[in-house]
């Protein structure tokens, strides 16, 4: 009884609970050695199991690892793809990282297609969200809300995403579309004067035979390469 009592309540040979103890207590004043011999068997049972246990908490700590670090860079590619949500803005679902472009860089569309993709992508609303990889850019499609934001409010949109270095691509780099701050205040006022309603009428007609030109050109040009 003695020995029963040492390997149940040593706490490296812990295999039952209370009330398995009681019942084996009481059976060993019957039979000792048939209560101890079963009770031993239930220690190496339980060391066992205990040993696979150890083995596979061993072997989830390097699982543990690669899915800690795919959830950072999920988090990290993701941050910032609830802001069109949190405003009730309808906005066409991004990829983690790319945002919007994940065909594009995949070479699946071309540039003016991707835009096309996204600018139909929520017909009837006045607006559509979309990311540039990780940062929010809106589509105006309500023609209203154009003249609001070029004409009557411009002067608060004045800043544009700059995708170009000034130092490497002067000419370009000075587009309105792209210019900030006092620049784009500047090179506004310089060509607003150019495209007033009776200067546009007269650069109608040129710029429509130039076009025309063009379209002449290229026809020629399928027809010779009969393509």
């Amino acid at each position: 009884m003695g020995r029963l009592a040492d390997i149940y309540y040593e706490p490296s040979h812990h295999p039952a609970g209370f009330a398995e103890a009681a019942s084996l207590i009481k059976a060993s004043k019957e039979d000792p050695d048939k209560a101890e011999n079963h009770f031993l068997h239930l220690s190496e049972n339980y060391t066992w199991k205990m040993g696979l246990l150890d083995v596979l908490l061993s072997t989830s700590h390097w699982l543990l690892l690669p899915a800690l670090i795919l959830g950072l860079l999920y988090i990290l590619g993701t941050w910032n793809y609830d802001y069109f949500s949190k405003q009730n803005i309808p906005y066409v679902k991004p990829w983690p990282f790319v945002g919007n472009f994940g065909p594009l860089i995949l070479r699946r569309i071309s540039f003016p297609d991707n835009n096309l993709r996204l600018y139909r992508a929520y017909k009837g609303h006045r607006l559509t969200g979309v990311f540039q990889f990780t940062r929010p850019r809106t589509i105006i499609r309500d023609i209203e809300l154009l003249k609001l934001i070029a004409i009557k409010d411009f002067d608060h949109f004045m800043n544009h995403f700059t995708f170009t270095n000034p130092d490497l691509d002067p000419l370009f780099s000075g587009n309105l579309l792209l210019l900030k701050g006092q620049r784009w205040r500047d090179m506004r006022a310089i060509l607003s004067p150019s495209f007033s309603s009776s200067k546009m009428k007269s650069m109608f007609v040129l710029v429509s035979q130039c076009g025309q030109q063009m379209m002449d050109f290229l026809e020629e040009l399928v027809r010779k390469n009969g393509n």
